[in-house]
């Protein structure tokens, strides 16, 4: 039916009751008919195969009635499946931190756990193996049907693996009631073995379901065991994000006039979490403001083609959408982005542009403040991510200037940046995600708890003074930049004598106590280094957010200004010394 529709789809007309394919999709326990009527929803949508040489179809009758929370929720679970792919970021960063610096990063799609070879393409129920054992358990299991069950009847955390085999064993049954771990703090300090006792603290008491009404066990442990995929974990989500891509496509944003429609279109809203819809999903836990952060969590599967198909879709939710485009950052958006491992960073580039400085993040003062009193370094949410020479890249010559130097190696009068920075990067945000990435392969629709990023220190730059979009060692360079065009001169020169007055009254005596003052906000002690200074801050920054402690804004920013204080120090090489 699918190749019949898509080569007769205007002869055919609009196909009824398409909700019937989708609520089969969601009940079936046989993989190759899920897969088939995946495929075959897609084609109805007008989602073109890379391989197909037929005419799109767009026929708006299918898609409007596929414009409600349960079609939405359902393909947001398939996008999600995309992070049982293999080729995990977490494993695969680390492979790519160990390349010789004379080696260029791929788009990482053939890379599995650990740098083994991926099965990405491994077909049905996502792949299994050593992949699992890397990752924490996550998964809480009670032998009743009662809900919420009572607390000795709880076992766990234990990984997918281990519910397969206690299933094999008959310990657990499709029955039984099952709950995924609930923390704040991905750090990789614990030991993920240590399983001998439950910690109440981190189950989602909220959320007791049957382990055959999770979608994703329910595929993974209770499919038709006969049975096996025609797609991959990374194709479904692929096929997923298009036909989504599709559905966002189907209503204008912009009427004649180029004035955004207010409500925006609702395939906008039910993504973004901006309307709650009539109609209840087979999972009734489903939350609408989840479905943004399961977008934009798959730019961590790695895959080349779901990473720009995830973009493109990030860019069209937050395009004349200001509703949603600023809290955008919430959802660890940014920090995938920019730990994304693969050459093709176009799509990604796009949507960062189109976001970055339209961020609510500040506080205080930052908040206050119109842009043109701040430096672009403090109105951009990437500030603390990338050196100020890049980010004035990207707002200066555009998407395609910026892709070409972030996957690049530039050292000029306007940009410093290289591969061993750009690892730099990804080891820094692979720090601050800790375990988290792995979890999303134990727990699909795992929602990211947002931590600010601590500043990213580049030791290349080190004793590099910007000033106003020029690194000035490297302008004053007249044997390998001879004439060099400088824009705006008065600016330059501006700048120039006001990090020279900075120089010029320094207090040596006052930054000492600044100094212990910091120590004393971050709780660190006598020979703490970076590891321990990350973790106070990351520990301290998520209490004392503005966004979930509204009370707590004046603390962040003295925790906030502790750790800048803080960080060159630890970065040169030295320890925290407590004053006597």
């Amino acid at each position: 039916m699918e190749r019949l529709y898509a080569h007769h789809a205007k002869t055919l007309g609009p196909w009824p009751d398409l909700m019937i394919l989708v609520r089969s999709m969601a009940s079936t326990k046989h993989i190759e008919t899920q897969h088939r009527l995946l495929a075959l929803l897609a084609t109805l949508l007008g989602v073109s195969n890379d391989n197909d040489c037929h005419d799109l179809i767009n026929i708006p009758d299918n898609a409007e009635q596929l414009l409600n929370a349960e079609c939405i929720g359902q393909l947001c679970q398939f996008v999600a499946w995309g992070h049982t792919n293999g080729a995990q970021v977490g494993n695969l960063i680390s492979s790519v931190l160990k390349l010789p610096a004379n080696r260029l990063i791929t788009d990482g799609s053939g890379a599995g756990f650990g740098g083994s070879i991926s099965d990405s393409q491994s077909k049905g129920t996502g792949g299994q193996g050593a992949a699992d054992e890397s990752c924490p358990p996550v998964w809480f299991v009670a032998n009743t049907t009662r809900n919420p069950p009572p607390p000795e009847s709880i076992q766990g955390p234990f990984r997918v693996s281990q519910l397969k085999q206690m299933l094999a064993d008959r310990e657990v049954s499709a029955y039984d009631q099952v709950t995924a771990s609930h923390v704040e703090d991905y750090s990789q300090d614990e030991d993920p073995e240590n399983t001998s006792t439950v910690n109440e603290a981190q189950i989602d008491t909220g959320k007791w379901r049957r382990l055959d009404q999770v979608w994703q066990l329910r595929w993974q442990l209770c499919t038709d065991g006969s049975s096996s995929g025609i797609f991959g974990p990374a194709e479904v989500s692929l096929l997923a994000l298009r036909a989504l891509v599709r559905l966002v496509d189907l209503h204008k944003s912009l009427d004649s006039r180029d004035i955004p429609y207010f409500p925006v279109p609702i395939a906008k809203r039910l993504l973004c979490g901006l309307q709650r819809d009539a109609s209840r999903s087979i999972d009734s836990s489903a939350r609408h403001d989840n479905y943004l952060s399961m977008v934009s969590q798959t730019l961590l599967c790695n895959d080349s083609k779901v990473v720009d198909s995830s973009a493109e879709l990030l860019h069209k939710l937050m395009l004349h959408n200001h509703a949603a485009i600023a809290k955008f950052y919430l959802s660890g958006a940014f920090f995938f982005a920019c730990s994304y491992t693969g050459s093709n960073f176009g799509g990604i580039s796009r949507l960062l542009q189109n976001t970055h400085l339209r961020q609510h993040f500040r506080s205080g003062f930052a908040a206050a403040a119109d842009d043109s009193e701040l430096p672009l370094k403090d109105r951009s949410i990437l500030g603390n991510m990338l050196p100020e020479g890049l980010l004035f890249i990207l707002v200066n010559y555009g998407v395609e200037r910026f892709t070409e130097v972030f996957v690049g190696s530039f050292d000029t009068p306007e940009v410093i940046w290289n591969l061993e920075m750009r690892k730099h990067l990804i080891e820094m945000i692979r720090q601050h995600l800790g375990d988290f990435p792995s979890r999303l392969w134990q727990n699909t629709t795992t929602e990211y708890e947002y931590c600010p990023l601590p500043g990213i220190a580049y030791k290349r730059l080190e004793k590099e003074i910007f000033c106003h979009n020029y690194y000035l060692d490297n302008l004053c360079d007249e044997s390998r930049f001879p004439n060099w065009p400088i824009a705006e001169p008065v600016e330059v020169f501006r700048s120039c004598l006001e990090e020279w007055k900075q120089q010029m009254y320094r207090d040596e005596s006052k930054e000492a106590d600044a100094k212990e003052d910091a120590r004393k906000v971050l709780d660190l002690q006598t020979g703490d280094g970076s590891k321990e200074l990350r973790k106070a801050y990351r520990n301290l920054a998520r209490k004392y957010h503005p966004d979930k402690n509204p009370a707590g804004r004046e603390m962040f920013e003295k925790i906030q200004a502790a750790y800048e204080l803080l960080l060159p120090i630890i970065e040169s090489g030295e320890t925290i010394v407590a004053a006597e």
